[in-house]
């Protein structure tokens, strides 16, 4: 359910993962740690207190402080799986500082918002931390520390699209909207699919989603696809599994085609990628 990989200095890593079919799964309580960086694995609907819902899936970070309650909503039935980061209120301040001044005020409850962007470049670095805790014999201490310290500035230096100034009632159907078709979309991620099919899922025209969802996501519903099947293969290529395998499960017409996407995404072959995982451990 929760295992923690790393602790020291107030710094601490952990896996968390609870299924659809194990009690309770809608609320497990308050958030012990915190404040948390959570990169989620899965897409699931995670409702903070007095928050609108919103989709966690792997292009977003959620952000919690300490003592935040919240509810769940399976997706699909992997349920909740993600890796968590959490910091010392002092440290997460002293990160937001230039980009919210107000930090300071607020004590140990730095975060105003429920999620950020994931940039690419800072999940393939937080799955590398998890890799390295998982199968290394010696561990870095300093790898892992300096990893999470430029985690956080990654993830505090951006701001969702959601906090820029639209009228709030449109703003919200607006997400509304998106999350849907990210709903359906992690529902369909190893199927093929049209922007017409999602449309019809989500209830809107075809245009007005492609329209509303790049507003919102600030990418095409096409590269989201790609970006959610890449993330989601990245850890079953760390795993051994067949890339052949992999390709098919999630959608690719043949191992070339998904071969070149992941080197295109994340820069290096699943083979290489792999290879470099255990060069590490």
């Amino acid at each position: 359910m929760d295992r923690i990989l790393y602790a020291a200095g107030g710094l601490r890593v952990g896996c968390f993962r609870r299924y659809p079919w194990q009690r309770p799964f809608a609320d497990t309580g308050p958030i012990r740690e915190g404040p948390l960086l959570v990169f989620p694995r899965t897409s699931v609907v995670i409702r903070h207190r007095d928050r609108e819902p919103v989709m966690a899936d792997p292009t977003r970070v959620m952000l919690y402080n300490p003592g935040q309650e919240y509810t769940r909503r399976a997706v699909t039935n992997r349920g909740d799986e993600c890796e968590w980061f959490a910091f010392p209120p002092e440290i997460v301040a002293d990160a937001m500082r230039d980009v919210d001044p107000a930090v300071a005020d607020r004590g140990d409850r730095p975060f105003l918002d429920v999620w950020a962007p994931s940039p690419r470049d800072a999940y393939l670095l937080q799955r590398r931390v998890t890799e390295h805790l998982l199968r290394s014999e010696r561990r870095s201490e300093l790898f892992v520390e300096e990893s999470m310290m430029l985690l956080l500035a990654r993830v505090v230096a951006r701001r969702p699209e959601s906090t820029t100034a639209r009228r709030a009632t449109t703003a919200a159907e607006h997400r509304a909207v998106a999350d849907a078709c990210r709903e359906v979309v992690a529902r369909r991620l190893g199927e093929r699919t049209s922007l017409r099919a999602i449309a019809a899922a989500v209830g809107v025209s075809p245009f007005h989603l492609a329209r509303l969802f790049r507003r919102d996501a600030g990418t095409t519903i096409h590269t989201y696809v790609h970006e959610l099947r890449l993330r989601t293969a990245l850890q079953r290529v760390a795993d051994g599994d067949e890339v052949a395998r992999i390709a098919v499960d999630l959608g690719y017409a043949s191992h070339s085609h998904f071969t070149a996407r992941f080197r295109r995404f994340f820069g290096v072959t699943p083979s290489a990628f792999r290879r470099r995982l255990r060069a590490r451990s």
